[in-house]
C-alpha cells in the first residue's frame, strides 16, 4: 500500500467527513462532472531521511489536501473536519504506519466559473508533512 491510499483509507472511514462528502474523496483530481462538495490530494513531494550508510526507514511526504464547494464557509467546516483528524495523528493509515502529521500551511483560493458554468468554486488547502516509516533498501 502508499501512503496515499492509506490516507484514502484513513479519510474515508471518519463518518463525520464522509458525512459531508459521501465518497468523494480523489487521488490528484476531481472528475469533471463532480458534484461538491468533494476533496482532492495530492502527494506534493517525498523526501526520505538517510543516515551516513543507508536509508533511515523514513519519508516525510508534503501532501496536500483541498476541500472545493460552491460556499466558503462550508469549505471551512469540511477542512477543519479534516484538520482536527489529521493534525498531531500517529497511528495507521491503512497499512502505513504514521509517527507524527503536521499542518505546515492552510489558505483559502477562489477559482473562477469556467465557460457555461453559473460559478466558480472556493477551495482550502492544507499542506500537511506525514512522517512515516518506509522499507530500507539493502544491498
Amino acid at each position: 500500500m502508499s501512503i496515499e491510499s492509506g490516507l484514502k483509507s484513513y479519510l474515508g472511514g471518519k463518518a463525520d467527513l464522509t458525512s459531508q462528502i459521501g465518497t468523494r474523496l480523489f487521488p490528484l483530481f476531481a472528475p469533471q462532472t463532480t458534484t461538491t462538495p468533494f476533496v482532492v490530494y495530492a502527494v506534493v513531494s517525498e523526501p526520505h531521511d538517510h543516515t551516513l550508510t543507508a536509508g533511515a526507514g523514513r519519508a516525510t511526504p508534503r501532501i496536500q489536501v483541498s476541500v472545493y464547494d460552491e460556499h466558503l464557509a462550508d469549505c471551512r467546516v469540511i477542512s477543519e473536519i479534516i484538520r482536527a483528524h489529521m493534525q498531531g495523528y500517529s497511528g495507521a493509515m491503512g497499512s502505513e504506519t504514521v509517527s507524527a502529521v503536521m499542518l505546515e500551511n492552510e489558505v483559502t483560493l477562489y477559482d473562477p466559473p469556467q465557460a457555461g458554468e453559473s460559478s466558480g468554486l472556493y477551495h482550502v488547502e492544507q499542506d500537511y508533512f506525514v512522517m512515516y516509516e518506509v522499507s530500507v533498501p539493502t544491498f
